[in-house]
């Protein structure tokens, strides 16, 4: 096995370059290591929204793919679910792309959800075992490393803005600080804070990623405007907290908002125990008023 895959499954220090160059490096290299011919790595793009190749080896310039893993089959929710890698013999029915391959190996990518899959066609059962714990060590090391980038990346959206009386609202701010889950935490038993970032930075990808951080049982509401009036605003209040659960409540556009209503928060959330989290969403050049 080459030296940088060596590496990569000893939990070495990833290089800058490892996405760029050194992933697609390491996945082929792990393939010849196994006396693999074909293979496919797929990881989750929050782009796409959706499952894409992130390398492959083998499969020159066709179009193939594996079928029996499209979801809502059933195979691909299996190795979702499953700890172990999966086996697709070709005496099964499962369709591989070499004529020579006799079955495929499947792995998840998974940490705290589903980052994709890896999957290998084998000529050979002979080291069986033996290639199946080595793709799961590999697609468990993968995990690992794609759980801190986007950990990196959610922590590389935040700002160093605060407000006077931040501390009064229990305002948390996301910043680029080793005890940052522990302030978000904190937010969350709050039930309320804010995040400090501009339009189109990737904040609803802060919330979204901290939902399934923490596992949160409810759902994200995003309300980009609130009733003016405070009655309203009152009976508002509780149809989000109907449809949020446990989840996120996040008000866009904190700018806008009037004294009455930034009043009315205030004493909502001094009073008021509710399940779910209200999440403000604060520009940069966009203060409210008074808060």
């Amino acid at each position: 096995m080459s030296l940088s895959v060596y590496e990569y499954l000893s939990g070495f220090q990833i290089g800058a370059d490892f996405w760029e160059f050194g992933l697609d490096k390491s996945f082929k290299e792990l393939l010849k290591a196994i006396e693999s011919t074909q293979g496919s790595l797929v990881l989750y793009s929050e782009e796409e929204a959706g499952y894409i190749e992130f390398s492959s080896m083998g499969y020159e310039d066709s179009d193939f793919y594996y079928e029996f893993l499209v979801r809502g089959k059933g195979n691909f929710e299996k190795l979702e679910a499953s700890t172990k890698p999966m086996v697709f013999n070709r005496t099964g029915g499962f369709e591989l792309f070499h004529k020579e391959s006799i079955l495929a190996i499947a792995s998840r990518i998974y940490g705290t959800r589903m980052h994709g899959f890896i999957i290998v066609e084998l000529k050979s059962d002979s080291s069986l075992s033996l290639i199946s714990w080595t793709l799961g060590l590999f697609a468990y090391r993968l995990a690992s490393i794609t759980e801190k980038r986007k950990e990196k990346e959610v922590l590389g959206i935040a700002t160093e803005l605060s407000l006077p009386g931040k501390d009064e609202l229990s305002e948390i701010l996301i910043s680029y600080t080793d005890d940052w889950v522990e302030k978000v935490k904190t937010g969350i038993s709050k039930k309320v804070f804010s995040i400090f970032a501009e339009t189109g930075s990737g904040r609803s990808r802060v919330v979204k990623y901290i939902h399934r951080l923490f596992e949160l049982p409810g759902d994200i509401i995003f309300l980009n405007l609130v009733p003016n009036q405070i009655s309203k605003l009152e009976k508002s209040i509780s149809e989000w907290l109907r449809i949020a659960g446990s989840g996120f409540i996040i008000i866009e556009n904190t700018h806008l908002l009037s004294n009455e209503q930034q009043k009315y928060f205030f004493e909502y959330f001094q009073k008021s125990n509710h399940p779910a989290c209200f999440i403000f969403f604060i520009s940069k050049n966009k203060f409210a008023s008074e808060i």
